[in-house]
């Protein structure tokens, strides 16, 4: 399990109110390494919501601090991956389940 999987995981059981499962992880790409001493930072956003269903697209982004990089603007902060994973909700038998709604 990657961190990405267990920060949108996090997100998935906040937003069904439960247990979730990753069903599927679209599209990751890889844009830069992460080096010993870098600063990770996790960002999601939520893309879409079923019935039974989460997708969640996650960014990370690193925040150099051992590479001897200028500290400016431009270095300070740049993103490494992203991915889109999709989450199941599932009661305690595993079977999936309806992901409660907000009421008005």
């Amino acid at each position: 399990m990657s961190q990405m999987d267990i920060a949108g995981g996090m997100m998935a059981i906040d937003i069904t109110c439960g247990r979730t499962v990753t069903i599927a992880v679209d599209a990751m790409k890889f844009i830069k390494p992460v080096k010993v001493g870098d600063i990770v930072c996790c960002y999601g956003k939520v893309a879409k919501i079923g019935k039974t269903s989460v997708t969640i697209k996650l960014e990370v982004w690193v925040k150099p601090s051992l590479r001897g990089i200028k500290k400016d603007n431009k270095n300070s902060l740049f993103m490494v991956t992203e991915a889109s994973y999709t989450y199941v909700a599932v009661d305690d038998e595993g079977l999936k389940r309806l992901i409660p709604t907000l009421e008005k």
